[in-house]
């Protein structure tokens, strides 16, 4: 699933191409995706002017005068620009026109959305997103309060979007190994030095990710079809049995909350408790 780096790049993509234009048709071939596309959609953008383009975790926002264009990329989403030429592929769901060019929303797994809200702020599917971890809300004081009291594994609270919004499996994989804390340590032993470790390492990690247009595993491309090369610099995520880039030491595989997870034994010790 492409996560809170992959969004952020493919964000910054559409700001560029639809920024202060205006969408001149939109076409919805497939109306089934997580749940119905709203059939009156391209009416409300049709002749409408962008304002911008937001992220809010992993929510895109296309932000017009009446309202917003909400669209989620699910498992395996992607928006793609095409020439007016090309043809549909399998899987392309939606397409939409702007000042001469074509974009095209495809999923072949559905588990993305395409949704409208004439308020973002009060959207049912925004209202419970946590703190960006990218802002000032996301310091070493929340980090050490939410993690009070609590038995949840280190890295499942990381990725409670109801509490940080847009830490994925990745990059919470990465952080944890930049923190050097053990995935399955309980949140509430963590102390105050070691939370400021982890929203330091977050931090760093998710621009970097950013930076290098996030990391391509499987299905994500953005835009004209470019691939992220994060992946490049994982440190742990999807590298069990080889050596530690640090200590050359093996890394682990286990699951916790369902995922899998990536893990230097040397590196990332259990913490008493």
């Amino acid at each position: 699933m492409p996560e809170l780096p992959e969004v952020e790049t493919v964000r910054t993509d559409l700001e560029n191409r639809l920024a202060g234009r205006r969408i001149s048709s939109m076409h919805i071939y497939r109306h089934r995706l997580r749940r119905p596309i709203p059939a009156d959609l391209p009416q409300l953008v049709a002749k409408r002017k962008v304002r911008a383009v937001r992220r809010r975790a992993k929510y895109l926002l296309i932000d017009f005068v009446n309202g917003s264009m909400i669209v989620h990329l699910g498992m395996s989403g992607s928006i793609r620009a095409d020439r007016a030429c090309d043809a549909l592929r399998k899987h392309d769901h939606v397409q939409w026109r702007c000042s001469g060019q074509l974009l095209r929303y495809n999923d072949p797994r559905r588990f993305g959305m395409i949704d409208w809200s004439p308020d973002q702020d009060s959207s049912r599917l925004l209202t419970n997103c946590g703190v960006e971890p990218l802002s000032g809300s996301f310091s070493t004081e929340f980090m050490y309060r939410v993690t009070r009291k609590r038995k949840i594994a280190i890295k499942a609270l990381l990725m409670d979007s109801s509490l940080i919004a847009g830490i994925g499996n990745i990059y919470a994989c990465e952080t944890l190994f930049a923190a050097s804390i053990r995935p399955s340590t309980p949140a509430g032993a963590l102390n105050r030095q070691q939370c400021k470790a982890i929203v330091a390492a977050a931090k760093k990690i998710l621009k970097a990710a950013i930076k290098a247009g996030g990391s391509t595993l499987r299905d994500y491309t953005f835009g004209s079809e470019k691939t992220g090369y994060f992946q490049f610099a994982h440190k742990v995520y999807g590298r069990a049995g080889e050596p530690c880039r640090k200590c050359k030491t093996p890394i682990m595989h286990s699951r916790i909350g369902g995922r899998s997870t990536f893990f230097c034994p040397q590196c990332q010790p259990t913490i008493p408790t």
